[in-house]
Order: structure tokens, then sequence, then C-alpha cells
């Protein structure tokens, strides 16, 4: 990359260089000087429409200049001949004039055309960029979720309780609920059943309530021991 820059930087150079060479020729040759400069300048200025509209307008204004009186001394058929030959020259400026206006407006709507074109092909390229990022985003999602799951399912009952409660007290109780809704029933219930605390009871009961209105209602009461219920105090469960 570094080389093909300096390649680049000393071509740019020596055609600089044959530029300065070139117009110090034409300025010691004398085929070139102020006069001549401002001449091309003013010559490149306008762009090419704006020439032919002048010209047309020239016409024009020519035709106009044109129309005279004719004599008195003049026939009839003589006025006649000059008339009509104004009138071609109107016709011939008006038709010429209405040309380059059509030919402007076609340019015109082609530009819009293609400028809307190419927004469309835009505004779909990045609409298609968005859902294969958010399908592919989605996907990860669900992956490490799954295996999640499977790490809960895979590891002790106790430890599965401490990574729950660590994972409510870091906030996340909602992605608590889905680990147990999204668990087998029997795994589930073996972590449940290590709240062994009052505190502790309190909170799977909680849980409980909280799979229950989750949607899927993987795990109930009936998985948690009689005992363990019986112990969780009345102002607890109410």
């Amino acid at each position: 990359m570094k080389s093909l820059w300096t390649v680049m930087s000393f071509l740019a150079i020596v055609n600089l260089l044959a530029l300065m060479l070139f117009g110090g020729w034409l300025w010691r040759s004398d085929r070139l000087n102020l006069d001549r400069v401002h001449q091309v300048r003013e010559l490149f200025a306008p762009t090419i429409t704006q020439v032919q509209m002048d010209q047309a307008k020239a016409d024009e204004e020519s035709a106009l200049n044109e129309v005279q009186i004719v004599p008195v001394g003049y026939s009839s058929q003589e006025q006649l001949s000059q008339l009509t030959k104004l009138q071609q020259r109107e016709q011939q400026v008006s038709r010429r004039l209405k040309e380059e206006s059509d030919m402007l407006s076609r340019q015109f709507e082609q530009i819009t055309q293609q400028t809307e074109a190419e927004r469309l092909a835009f505004e779909i390229e990045r609409t298609g960029w968005e859902k294969a990022t958010r399908a592919d985003r989605e996907r990860k999602m669900d992956e490490q979720f799954a295996q999640t799951v499977q790490q809960y399912e895979s590891i002790p009952a106790k430890q599965g309780k401490q990574l729950l409660v660590e994972l409510i007290r870091q906030g996340h109780r909602q992605q608590a609920v889905a680990y147990l809704d999204a668990m087998e029933a029997r795994s589930a219930s073996k972590i449940l059943r290590e709240f062994k605390s009052q505190e502790e009871i309190v909170l799977a009961t909680e849980l409980l309530e909280d799979l229950r209105t989750f949607g899927l209602g993987t795990v109930d009461s009936e998985t948690i021991p009689d005992d363990d219920l019986a112990s969780i105090p009345e102002s607890s469960t109410q």
C-alpha cells in the first residue's frame, strides 16, 4: 500500500511538472497571455445547455428584429411573401425552444427516477441487513439460552439454586424464571427443593407464582414436597 501511494505521488508530480513546462513554453513562444487565459476561462464558464438556450433566445430576438413594416410600394403578393417568411421563422424558433424544453424535462425526469431507484435499492439493502443482523442476534441468544438451561440441568441442584439466587439478587428475576420454565420438571423441582430457609421458601413460592403467570407453567406447586409448603408462613403466601 505504501509503495502504491509512492508511485501515485511520483506520477502526480511528474504530470504537474509537465504541465508547468508546457505552460512556460506557451508563454515564451507568445502563444499564451492573460487575455487568452481569460478567453479560455469565459469559454468554459457556461454549460452547453446554457449556450444552446442563449443561442435560441438570440435567434428569436433576431427574428423579431427583422419584423419591419413592408413599404407601401410593395405589391400584395410581395407583402404576403414577407409575412409568410416571418411566420415560418417564428415557428422554427418556437419549435426549437419547445424541443430544448422537452429535452431538459426528460433529463430531469431520468435523474429523478435514477435517484429514487438508488434510494429504494439502498432501503432494501438496509432492511435486509437489519433483518439478517436481528435474526443472527436472536439465533445466538437462543443458542446461549439453551446452553444455559442445559448447564442448570447438568450441575447439582444446590449449585443451581445458588446461581438462581445470585441472578435474582443482580436484578434478573425474570431471566431466572425463564430458565426454570425452560427446564425439565424434574430438574426444576430438584432446584426448588434446595430452598430450605424461611426466606428461601418465600422466594420459592414467589418463583412458583411467577412461573404460573409466565405462560407455560412447567413447574407448579405439586413439584414441591408438602412438608416444605407447610413450613411457609401464612403472611408470605398471601
